[in-house]
């Protein structure tokens, strides 16, 4: 292979990681965020180190503040203003003060 390629592979590589990320923070977790309660992301991020990360070297670990809920992530954001942001793949999930 020569660099003309290496270069063209590269680029196109840049392009689909970008793609997968914007499709993630876009479609994917507002959707999810919707649908699923606080305990499900919990679940989510602890089985996620099984799996292991796709372009983040040393993940943050995750623990949500307050209580445990069953209720979907959106509602709990509704009735608890300002309580929570969710940010997107390329960020790392997580649930900060906003």
């Amino acid at each position: 292979m020569d660099l003309r390629q290496l270069k063209e592979k590269a680029k196109t590589t840049i392009e689909k990681i970008t793609e997968m990320i914007y499709k993630e923070e876009n479609i994917l977790v507002p959707m999810l965020v919707e649908h699923l309660t606080q305990d499900e992301w919990k679940n989510i991020a602890d089985e996620s180190y099984d799996l292991g990360f796709c372009l983040i070297a040393d993940p943050p670990v995750w623990n949500p503040e307050g209580e445990n809920s069953s209720r979907p992530l959106r509602r709990l954001r509704r009735e608890r203003a300002g309580f929570a942001c969710l940010l997107g793949a390329s960020r790392c999930m997580n649930l900060r003060p906003c």
